[in-house]
């Protein structure tokens, strides 16, 4: 696993976003869940934050044991603003994109050194609260929009999705106290040669199953909402599908899969088959292994 990310891009650096004025916000616009959540949250000092990595342009937040870092680390890896654009629901066409060279910063959870967290482990831990860390992310993200007007564009790491920092804010606080998953996860569909394929990208990042529907004749509009409906399931409820389930919806039953992507054998998904198709496939392959005897 690797951490949970979430990037900010400005339009210039605003001196006025400290870390007293963001964890001011913070409280302003999340304290009552944060009371119910948490017994302790504050900001850290600046040597905490900075520890042994040297972080200079950053600022850190305790929510108990849990420390969420705004570092100035820039872009982890290759970035396009047009396809991440492209690839968001959210992006309005007549946006300008993002300058991907000027200032920006990127939002995750990193160890916490005095809760005895070992960085080489912390990632990987089977107790890690994926989801948790998730919230605060979102509830960070948009509380720093909340300070300033130089965030021209947020980037969702895990849905590749570039997304106006103004609707980010509204879904962060529209899904208060739970996370916005429509910023976390992207939600695809295609027609192809007259079936309808879904699948989703980023509920992998949250220790959650992709989605995939490989074919089915359903509209578009369906293929999404039984997307959504199964992601929203797992993200309540926990990787609870096993394969070989039945899953009921309003547009009929689906048999469910865990099996290799139909895009990458190496990456696993939780497939959804629509149960007449399914029973075609066993027959063709019946009637397959009829002829060869």
């Amino acid at each position: 696993m690797v951490p949970l990310l979430v990037s900010l891009f400005q339009s210039r650096r605003d001196p006025a976003l400290t870390v007293q004025r963001l964890f001011e916000q913070i409280q302003a616009d999340w304290g009552e869940a944060l009371d119910e959540e948490f017994d302790s949250m504050r900001p850290e000092t600046p040597e905490e934050t900075a520890g042994p990595k040297k972080l200079v342009e950053a600022m850190g937040f305790r929510f108990d044991d849990r420390r969420v870092v705004v570092a100035a680390f820039g872009i982890p890896f290759g970035f396009d603003p047009e396809v991440a654009a492209e690839a968001s629901p959210h992006w309005d066409q007549g946006l300008h994109l993002p300058d991907i060279d000027g200032p920006s910063y990127t939002v995750t959870v990193l160890p916490n050194p005095d809760a005895g967290d070992d960085e080489d482990e912390f990632y990987t831990a089977d107790d890690r609260d994926v989801l948790g860390e998730a919230i605060l992310i979102s509830r960070v993200v948009a509380s720093i929009q909340a300070c300033t007007d130089t965030v021209t564009a947020v980037f969702a790491h895990p849905s590749d999705m570039l997304i106006p920092p103004d609707v980010y804010r509204e879904s962060a606080l529209n899904a208060a106290p739970g996370l916005p998953l429509t910023t976390w996860v992207d939600f695809l569909v295609a027609d192809e040669s007259g079936t309808t394929s879904g699948e989703t990208i980023g509920m992998t990042d949250l220790r959650l199953y992709d989605i995939e529907i490989p074919e089915s004749r359903m509209p578009a509009e369906a293929v999404v909402r039984v997307l959504a409906d199964t992601a929203v399931l797992q993200y309540e409820e926990g990787p609870i599908i096993e394969d070989g389930m039945t899953l009921e919806s309003e547009y009929g039953d689906f048999q469910a899969a865990i099996v290799p992507s139909k895009y990458d054998p190496d990456f696993w998904v939780l497939q959804l088959t629509a149960p007449v198709l399914a029973n075609r496939a066993q027959r063709r392959a019946a009637a397959r292994r009829a002829k060869r005897r």
